[in-house]
């Protein structure tokens, strides 16, 4: 029977206190002879909330339905899925059906349903041999796909490939560094000569002028300088093999004889040469930027460490470079760089661009100038993990500890994408618990240190951080564990600068807890053996 809550809202149905005849059958004379188990009394029922819902969107009257109808509707769809075996679930059949039902009854109110039931049991059927039909054409046109690749290469034939590319990168850096070594045997003359020309593309009168060179001479000058590279490049490449030790160089060396010596043999020959000389200086300046974008970064770090409060905290195996050296050889590079340009546009950029750059910094400026490196570098290079890092910590040593954080936590998030490498990523975490720290973050600062265990156990850093925010919260055993475990890392590796806090902060945190003197004496002994540090 139906239940009576259900009963009661049917009763409340405008027009249901007597429900409907179905085909000439007498109607029910009240809603307590209502069957839930027969099929035409649910028939009936459900023609009339359909029809309520169609004439006057009354949405309560589809959720009557829903109610009345879902029990039996799910056994319809299990007996489906389970006639066409598919193994579709019964569920999504069911809000398949009831979803078209009340999507498509407003654009199709001159349909009557007769036969709510049957038409659920015709409607969820033919979804389901939809899905049969769709699935079987996705198979064949897989398939079809799948039988126009070609077969998969076993492993020797993949690994057959990686040494034929391996072999092939060897060989050309071998061809650069020959063509390199043959353009600096040659004349002066010829040298400039194919400069001028080739690497920086000036035309036949520049290249008079600049040399001092009779207009008509020039085009002979370049041919018998392009002539005697390429018969230098040509007795090398004849001659390396017998003069290889190493098989490997030997066998680099014979696939350039097999396939640049034809090509350096033929008409062509001459534009050969100029594609050589042309990559030669891609490549030179591709490595030109890099090293530019290096010594910003390294400027940027000299820069920092003017500052004492952040060299206190490094732990650089090595002492920087001066800021003024390391200017120096940007100018260098950048000038390299802008001769190149030639006659490009933006010929001199680089110089601008290292004009202004802190040649010496003192504490006072030392901020502003690392910010201007910084700048610099991410117009070269982007914004980077390690560029990124080092403008966190900017702003962390600038009184924004905030702006650093959410710039680290980013490059954490984001390590994958960053190509951040194992330093970097460590120096983003050491940095985050610095940000949290001077933030007054103690909590957060102790759980991230801590977290850091499992990747890097043996961190000072980490470790020393542990000790500050251990210690800022009143820790005093966590404080006294990792006292210890930072003495045994310094006795293990010593350093000058965890030493140092090891003698200063580290005993004024331990006096302000209220440790005696004894008590931190026998923390910080310099004989003992680091421990295993579980994570936390």
């Amino acid at each position: 029977m139906i239940p009576g809550s259900l009963r009661e809202r049917l009763a409340r149905v405008p027009g249901m206190d007597r429900l409907p005849s179905l085909d000439g059958a007498p109607g029910l004379g009240d809603l307590s002879e209502f069957d839930a188990t027969n099929d035409l009394h649910i028939d009936a029922a459900a023609r009339y909330l359909l029809e309520r819902f169609r004439e006057h969107e009354d949405v309560d009257a589809f959720q009557l339905l829903f109610e009345l109808t879902h029990d039996r509707l799910l056994e319809a769809g299990g007996r489906i899925a389970r006639q066409l075996g598919h193994g579709a679930d019964a569920e999504d059949l069911v809000a398949g059906f009831m979803a078209r039902l009340f999507c498509d009854v407003g654009r199709r109110r001159h349909l009557e349903v007769r036969r709510f039931l049957g038409l659920a049991h015709t409607s969820m059927r033919n979804d389901l041999l939809d899905q049969l039909r769709r699935d079987k054409r996705a198979t064949a046109r897989r398939q079809q796909y799948h039988e126009t690749l070609d077969p998969p290469a076993t492993p020797a034939v993949l690994l057959q490939r990686t040494e034929d590319a391996r072999q092939v990168e060897r060989a050309g850096k071998a061809l650069l560094q020959i063509t390199a070594e043959c353009f600096e045997q040659l004349e002066e003359r010829d040298r400039q000569v194919l400069v001028a020309r080739e690497i920086l593309r000036l035309p036949y009168d520049r290249v008079a002028g600049l040399l001092d060179l009779a207009p008509d001479q020039v085009g002979m000058i370049i041919r018998r300088a392009r002539k005697h590279l390429l018969d230098r490049i040509m007795v090398d490449l004849s001659t390396g093999t017998a003069g290889a030790d190493d098989p490997g160089e030997a066998a680099d060396l014979a696939l350039l004889q097999r396939t640049v010596a034809g090509k350096l043999n033929a008409k062509q020959r001459t534009k050969s040469v100029k594609v050589l000389l042309e990559r030669m200086l891609a490549i030179s300046t591709s490595a030109a930027r890099r090293k530019l974008a290096d010594l910003l970064y390294e400027l940027a770090k000299a820069c920092l460490t003017s500052r004492p409060t952040f060299a206190e905290r490094t732990l650089d195996r090595a002492e920087p470079r001066r800021p003024g050296e390391v200017r120096d050889d940007l100018r260098q590079i950048a000038g390299r760089l802008d001769r190149v340009d030639g006659n490009a546009r933006d010929s001199g950029r680089q110089t601008r661009a290292v004009a202004d750059l802190p040649g010496d910094t003192g504490a006072e400026t030392a901020l502003d100038d690392a910010r201007l490196c910084l700048e610099r570098l991410e117009s070269i290079e982007g914004p980077s993990g390690r560029q990124r890092v080092a403008l966190a910590l900017v702003h962390i040593h600038d009184g924004r500890p905030e702006k650093g954080h959410d710039i680290l936590m980013d490059l954490q998030q984001h390590a994958d994408q960053y190509e951040l490498s194992l330093v970097t990523r460590q120096n983003v975490s050491r940095n985050i618990t610095l940000a949290l720290l001077r933030q007054e973050r103690y909590a957060e600062a102790l759980t991230a240190a801590e977290d850091a265990a499992a990747t890097w156990p043996d961190d000072p850093v980490r470790v020393m951080n542990v000790c500050y925010a251990a210690a800022r919260l009143g820790k005093v055993r966590r404080f006294e564990e990792h006292a210890a475990r930072l003495a045994a890392l310094n006795a293990a590796e010593p350093s000058t600068r965890v030493q140092g806090w090891i003698d200063g902060p580290l005993r004024d945190l331990a006096h302000d807890m209220g440790l005696s003197s004894r008590r931190i004496e026998s923390l910080i002994r310099s004989d003992r053996a680091p421990a295993v540090e579980e994570p936390a």
